[in-house]
């Protein structure tokens, strides 16, 4: 009786470590979740800022242009302008989507480790 109080003592030890160990694994998938989240979010804004910078100064060019250039001129370069703010708005998408598919690969490889931590919990059980 007395092998028998060890062992379950003994398991329900192990079941309490591996239930800890699985809510600080759930724990460190929030934290990073809300790292990625962040993370995210700052870089939106930030190619956000740099789309509005570019908007800004193109605008000013304009401004000085109109009194030194033709109109064809101005057409042309307002053209080439839109070309390059739609370049860098394409470039600025593609290293979010890029980012964001990180993250969600990431995020599935967290999801998948703790449905396994889960699956070994629910063993010890």
């Amino acid at each position: 009786i007395d092998d028998l109080k060890r062992v379950i003592e003994n398991l329900k030890k192990k079941n309490e470590d591996e239930k800890r160990r699985c809510e600080s694994q759930v724990k460190e998938y929030k934290i990073a979740s809300k790292k990625s989240v962040e993370s995210a979010r700052e870089k939106v804004a930030s190619l956000q800022d740099q789309v509005e910078t570019a908007k800004a100064d193109f605008l000013r060019k304009i401004e000085e242009m109109k009194d030194s250039q033709s109109k064809a001129d101005v057409a042309a370069i307002k053209e080439a302008h839109r070309k390059e703010i739609s370049e860098l708005v394409q470039k600025s998408n593609q290293k979010y989507r890029s980012m964001l598919n990180k993250r969600l690969d990431a995020e599935d490889q967290l999801k998948d480790d703790m449905k396994a931590a889960k699956g070994e919990l629910a063993e010890l059980r």
